[in-house]
């Protein structure tokens, strides 16, 4: 499998794999500064994925737990998602969503209201989940000012959550590796204990 990976990388002017690892131990900043400066030595080299699978350099095949970072629950390598996503960037990569409008949006939306309750029938699209918190953010904030209450800035987060790696959104984040170096960022955040009973204190029972 390495081995077919080295003649596609060849055919298509892509790195193999020893020089992909190379090229991310000099080039690439891995996420969050407990990661290391670079930290690639410790990843593993992934080259192909498959439903839930993804496999390494080496041949292995490993579960995607996190599902690519908690964005790709529908599997990897989905043919028919991949036939509308070639069509759709053939026809329209990007259009500003300021001054224009697309059609493919608009139904998405319609459907995504199909299945939301009946006073909540409109959506804002973004980038990712980084950006949806901080989208939240905003609107919350633009909210309590429309409603002459600008003074409503705490936020309430759970500990253990995970809500992005954006500078805002980190400072939501329950785990404290993830914020603790964000000096000043989380003063309007306030932390409540995640509802877990497996990970309950020893001297609280499960009803508590």
């Amino acid at each position: 499998m390495a081995a077919a990976r080295e003649i596609r990388a060849r055919e298509t002017n892509q790195p193999g794999d020893d020089d992909a690892v190379e090229l991310a131990k000099r080039h690439l900043v891995q996420p969050w500064p407990y990661a290391g400066s670079v930290g690639a030595e410790a990843r593993a080299l992934i080259g192909e994925g498959d439903g839930i699978y993804i496999t390494d350099a080496s041949g292995k095949r490993l579960i995607d737990g996190p599902a690519g970072m908690w964005c790709l629950n529908v599997g990897h390598r989905r043919e028919e998602l991949a036939s509308v996503m070639y069509n759709q960037a053939m026809a329209l990569s990007y259009n500003t969503p300021w001054y224009t409008m697309n059609a493919p949006s608009a139904e998405l939306a319609r459907r995504i209201s199909g299945h939301a309750p009946a006073d909540l029938s409109h959506t804002f699209f973004t980038t990712g989940g980084s950006s949806a918190v901080e989208t939240a953010l905003r609107f919350m904030q633009f909210y309590n000012n429309v409603r002459g209450r600008p003074e409503k800035k705490l936020i309430l987060s759970r500990g253990g959550a995970y809500h992005g790696s954006t500078y805002l959104s980190a400072s939501l984040n329950g785990r404290p590796r993830d914020r603790d170096w964000m000096d000043g960022a989380d003063e309007l955040v306030v932390k409540l204990s995640s509802p877990d009973p497996f990970r309950r204190p020893k001297e609280m029972s499960i009803a508590a």
